[in-house]
């Protein structure tokens, strides 16, 4: 699909953000964008940042990931907005929480409005071609994403086993990429923004034939690490059951053989994605560039009874990922420990492009640079907050609000489950301190602001079923 970016910011307020005089016409501003950075961002879906040998994991799932780290800043403890794809991607493009934004936490329930600010619309009005590649139907045009790209690639061939659902694997994303870097479009003449989504290793869990195996990681679980062995569920969800869309043949069931392929998924991506940047290196595409790699939200494996899950709950194993920076005014070699979220992105390309603009965070080079704050996460069912070492984590409403939990998931068709409240230690960090209770009461009452304004900002667009306004009402949405 091809969208025209609607210049949402005007080109005279464009060249004074950076302190510049006024260019006559379009050919001024392209000159003048030919000097700054191009833009790449990499988003992978579903992936834990502790399965990963780039932050600790005993396999060598990702050597390639490990090499680009050398090469920038690794953020050991970030953070996704939201524990699903819709309101995590929304929230990366636009520097929006989820409760402020028409998404919302629902995952592709509702579309992003016309109106919002997406990073592709600013860069595109300031001169940068823009192109995208999606490789998840939940990302598609409907969502309301491709605002701003010139080029937005969500055509989907493959087909997702079990699910009638389409999806596209890395060769083939990373195929569409390859064409896009070599048309006339992107010949060097302006800097560009290419955003690239890579499903795997989203379930059903199926590593490529050529996948490395990982030996170790099959003889060490087969000696007995993990014998759990769980029954087929009855719905999506994989609330203490394989869910029916992660059924895989001679599997039997057992966890640690799912574990096994998820893993080797992984690492077919990390290979791949290496011989891509590899290539990108030696044409000099990466020489003016800032590139980012992370992910929208992780993947249960047994935390709170769910297994092979996303989209319950905002525990570590749901919202903490990886995040990988580099290029101009990124320190090689770095290493950052203070919890962050990759909304900071949205303020890092804007602050190094000269553009400014609201986020809900700052740029990640202040986070480079040692400040902190506390960082948010959401699902529909919880909040939580991480700072000083500790993460804590809440169920957004109170667990006896059956208007709220006996409202089915429209996604998995089961049931969200209330958790209570959890209180950890962040990896790599000591645990501090902090009145984080009272933080999440200071979001919460904010959140509630937002989301009104957004169901305002919707209403008359979008009818809502009876579900939905239980829902919706519970979480102070509708009154």
């Amino acid at each position: 699909m091809r969208r025209r970016s609607s210049a949402i910011l005007g080109l005279g307020f464009l060249l004074a953000a950076i302190g510049c005089g006024l260019p006559e016409g379009d050919a001024g501003r392209v000159n003048r964008a030919a000097a700054r950075p191009s833009i790449l961002l990499i988003t992978i879906d579903t992936l834990r940042a502790d399965h990963l040998s780039t932050y600790g994991y005993g396999l060598p799932t990702s050597p390639a990931l490990s090499g680009l780290a050398e090469r920038g800043t690794l953020f050991e403890n970030a953070f996704s907005a939201a524990s699903c794809t819709a309101p995590s991607h929304t929230s990366l493009m636009t520097g929006v929480m989820p409760s402020f934004h028409t998404v919302g936490a629902f995952n592709s329930k509702f579309p992003l409005e016309p109106e919002a600010a997406t990073l592709a619309e600013q860069l595109a009005a300031a001169g940068y071609e823009t192109a995208a590649v999606v490789s998840n139907p939940v990302l598609g045009p409907h969502l309301g994403l491709d605002q701003g790209f010139e080029v937005y690639d969500s055509d989907l061939r493959g087909r997702e086993q079990n699910r009638d659902q389409p999806e596209q694997r890395v060769e083939a994303a990373l195929e569409k990429a390859r064409a896009l870097l070599a048309s006339p479009a992107f010949s060097g003449e302006r800097p560009y923004f290419l955003w690239l989504h890579l499903q795997d290793p989203h379930g059903p869990y199926l590593p490529a034939a050529e996948a490395p195996t990982l030996i170790e990681a099959a003889a060490k679980r087969d000696m007995g690490e993990d014998q759990t062995v769980l029954p087929v569920g009855t719905d999506q969800s994989g609330y203490r059951a394989i869910p029916k869309y992660q059924v895989l043949p001679n599997l039997e069931g057992r966890v640690a053989a799912y574990v096994h392929r998820y893993d080797r998924e992984i690492a077919h991506l990390d290979r791949q994605l290496g011989r891509f940047l590899e290539e990108l290196e030696a044409t000099g595409r990466l020489d003016n560039t800032l590139l980012a790699v992370t992910a929208d939200h992780g993947e249960a494996f047994g935390e709170d009874g769910f297994y092979f899950a996303h989209g319950h709950s905002v525990g570590l194993d749901q919202v903490r990922v990886p995040l990988l920076l580099v290029g101009p005014g990124v320190p090689a070699g770095g290493r950052v420990s203070a919890p962050v979220s990759n909304l900071g992105w949205y303020a890092t390309v804007l602050n190094i492009v000269g553009l400014g603009g609201d986020s809900a965070y700052p740029s990640l080079l202040e986070s480079i640079a040692g400040s902190e704050g506390p960082v948010f996460v959401e699902s529909l069912g919880q909040v939580g907050v991480a700072l000083q070492g500790r993460f804590l984590r809440r169920d957004r409403v109170p667990a006896e609000d059956d208007a709220f939990w006996q409202a089915p998931n429209p996604t998995t068709g089961g049931f969200w489950k209330p958790l209570g409240r959890q209180l950890v230690s962040l990896p790599f960090l000591t645990g501090r301190d902090a009145d984080l209770d009272d933080l999440l009461d200071g979001y919460l009452r904010r959140a509630r602001v937002g989301m009104r304004q957004a169901a305002d900002r919707r209403r008359g667009e979008i009818a809502h079923d009876d579900e939905d306004l239980r829902r919706l009402r519970a979480l102070g949405y509708v009154n």
